[in-house]
């Protein structure tokens, strides 16, 4: 399993359209959640960083499954692969990521995420068309448009997002009897 990382290296650091670059601050306006770890299947960069989720076609586009806490090991075929509920098959590794990163590589790669079985933030084709593209237009000088009205619904988008993951992570340490260190100092 691939550790979280500490913020220093993402794969999209380089990226004009990455979230950090549109709103530099908004690890700080995310809070505590922000460092928060999550657990996901997906596929690793040839320098053992975390590029993408495993996901899934579902009827509101592209579905991703994350845990608030690591699973246990899920039980994989003597080829690598594992079944889950529904069907769902992959052979991607356990990586574990921090919500800020969840959500930066979501709003890029346009798919929604469940967390613990919730759907948590959603980022569907119309979402895509609507609010990324125009604004990766008028930042690469492609096409200008207004984008501030944009701005602001990807901003409320990414921390709407936060806060439902910060929900689901607080209910399921706390079934768990465990302490939330990453909201506690946040109280």
């Amino acid at each position: 399993m691939t550790p979280a990382n500490d913020m220093t290296k993402f794969w999209s650091d380089d990226f004009d359209m990455d979230l950090l670059k549109l709103f530099p601050d908004i690890a700080k306006d995310m809070g505590p959640v922000a460092h928060a770890k999550l657990w996901v299947l997906g596929s690793l960069s040839t320098d053992n960083v975390f590029s993408h989720p495993t996901v899934w076609n579902g009827y509101d586009g592209m579905e991703s499954l994350f845990w608030a806490e690591q699973p246990p090991d899920l039980l994989r075929d003597e080829h690598g692969w594992l079944t889950m509920e529904g069907g769902l098959t992959t052979n991607s590794p356990m990586c574990c990521i921090t919500v800020m990163e969840a959500i930066r590589d979501c709003w890029v790669h346009d798919y929604n995420i469940h967390l613990e079985g919730r759907v948590v933030l959603k980022h569907g084709m119309r979402f895509y068309n609507s609010h990324f593209y125009p604004i990766m237009a008028t930042v690469r000088g492609w096409k200008v448009v207004d984008i501030e009205r944009r701005l602001r619904e990807v901003k409320a988008w990414a921390l709407q997002g936060a806060r439902n993951m910060q929900v689901v992570i607080e209910a399921k340490r706390l079934a768990l009897g465990r302490e939330c260190p990453y909201f506690a100092e946040a109280r």
